[in-house]
């Protein structure tokens, strides 16, 4: 199911089996106009299209770039646990980094 304002891809039709189909976009939904039919436009407006969702899908974003946040163990010597807190140091092993999203 697609909403108003989610951005889709729509399959060109043709002879392409289905796992060669083609995709061009993104398109951004503009109008639900049935169950199953959707008013699209590319995302300067320029282009419209009626599709059903059968030619499309939903097109999501890559990070553009994944942050990473260091954390640092430190041992607590009075209460003999260890505890991490976070750091602006740049991390220098993979395995003091977290993926924050």
């Amino acid at each position: 199911m697609l909403y108003v304002g989610d951005q889709t891809l729509f399959r060109v039709p043709g002879m392409h089996a289905t796992l060669e189909a083609s995709w061009e976009g993104p398109y951004k939904v503009k109008e639900k106009l049935s169950k199953v039919n959707y008013h699209i436009t590319d995302l300067d407006g320029r282009i419209s299209k009626v599709v059903h969702i059968n030619h499309t899908k939903r097109y999501t974003t890559r990070l553009a770039q994944l942050s990473f946040i260091c954390m640092v163990a430190e041992e607590d010597e009075l209460m003999n646990q260890k505890k991490c807190t976070l750091s602006n140091e740049v991390c220098k092993d993979f395995d003091d980094v977290l993926l924050a999203h």
